[in-house]
């Protein structure tokens, strides 16, 4: 599947992180790619509870600036595209096929439009 947004981070410091959720089982099994206004990009997995980080990157998305994120899963991978560029190619994200699909805003006032969802 692809699933992509259109994301907006208003506050600017390192803990203020933005990003979707998939794969989503519950509020302890899900992956988020997240977004930093530091310029961190981060693609996690928190499973039973535990935050294993599976890829770092770096961005130059500036404060108070909308900007497109999508997620393509195909089987055990993710490739991760940030305005239309990759920015994490087919990491490695285990066996976790199922669940929903969300926003999610760490510590920051972010906002979320265009939120689709497509079966590749």
């Amino acid at each position: 599947y692809s699933y992509s947004g259109r994301l907006l981070n208003r506050w600017g410091n390192s803990g203020n992180r933005i990003g979707l959720v998939f794969s989503w089982d519950s509020a302890e099994d899900y992956l988020e790619v997240v977004f930093a206004q530091t310029g961190q990009a981060y693609l996690n997995l928190h499973m039973e509870g535990t935050l294993y980080r599976l890829a770092t990157g770096t961005h130059n998305v500036p404060r108070n600036v909308w900007f497109n994120v999508e997620v393509i899963r195909r089987g055990t991978t993710a490739t991760v595209r940030l305005n239309g560029s990759p920015l994490f190619q087919n990491v490695q994200i285990g066996q976790q096929p199922t669940g929903g699909f969300g926003v999610v805003s760490h510590f920051s006032l972010g906002r979320f439009d265009n939120l689709t969802l497509r079966e590749l």
